[in-house]
């Protein structure tokens, strides 16, 4: 489940503590979310979304790509 952009952002306002996204951060919404530092993420970049598969690169590079927006 994607993380709240603004509720980020509130706890951001009020430390300056690394701010990492528990989950949810995908291709698609990486980008929402300039209050965070970094992001742990799971099955966002295994190749088809499915846990007992490798790491996709281009998945990934992805994912790295619209965080850095």
């Amino acid at each position: 489940m994607p993380h709240d952009p603004q509720r980020l952002a509130a706890i951001r306002s009020v430390t300056d503590a690394p701010l990492l996204i528990g989950g949810g951060l995908t291709a698609e919404n990486g980008r929402n979310y300039p209050a965070a530092d970094g992001a742990i993420v799971g099955t966002s970049i295994k190749r088809d979304g499915n846990v007992d598969e490798p790491v996709d690169r281009d998945r990934a590079a992805r994912i790295v790509e619209s965080f850095k927006r």
